[in-house]
């Protein structure tokens, strides 16, 4: 390896400390998602924080943005090192490919949240869906199921899900929660409570 991929290399290997750094200062301090709103919030509350740290959670989610966005180079890092292991080629290319869509879903929740911070004034209603949005984006998997669709808890009572997944406790509903689909056949699996 020459001298100029050797530091193009691990220029990209450092860049994954200043995505860790840069994300964690935009998230946590500068946006103020650390601790998150409760998904129990109305959505007056939601908006309300949307509202009230309009300047903050811009800046934030600008330097969360730029870090996400380092997450590509250190990927490309990782990938050229997995390429020098005989019989690895096929797992850099993997792990090329699935970086690649680590950095985008690191990226959709954010432009969510720069979305709902983009008109605070609007509709309440609005801006909760946007922000529930980017957090399940953001979450994925690690999400529990949610409720029964359009039913928020009342304030102060917890989201319940359950542990396991036995037929007796989820079923299968038909969704008509989106507005012009009445009668939608769409479904959605919801925990029964």
């Amino acid at each position: 390896m020459n001298r100029n991929a050797h530091r193009n290399q691990l220029i990209c290997a450092y860049s994954g400390f200043a995505f860790v750094l840069l994300f964690l200062v935009g998230f946590w301090p500068i946006a103020g998602f650390v601790p998150p709103p409760s998904p129990g919030n109305s959505a007056e509350v939601t908006a309300a924080f949307f509202a009230e740290h309009t300047l903050r959670i811009r800046i934030g989610m600008w330097v969360t943005m730029v870090g996400c966005a380092l997450v590509a180079s250190w990927t490309v890092a990782v990938s050229a090192q997995l390429r020098r292991i005989d019989g690895a080629e096929t797992l850099a290319q993997l792990q090329l490919i699935l970086g690649a869509l680590l950095t985008i879903e690191f990226l959709i929740p954010v432009m969510i949240w720069q979305a709902a911070a983009y008109r605070p004034d609007g509709d309440p209603e609005i801006t909760a869906r946007y922000n529930d949005l980017a957090w399940l984006v953001f979450l994925g998997p690690a999400c529990p199921l949610p409720g029964r669709p359009g039913r928020r808890p009342a304030a102060g009572q917890p989201l319940r899900a359950a542990a396991s997944f036995s037929p007796s406790r989820v079923r299968v509903a038909r969704s008509a929660a989106i507005p012009g689909c009445q009668g939608s056949p769409s479904r959605s699996l919801v925990l029964s409570r």
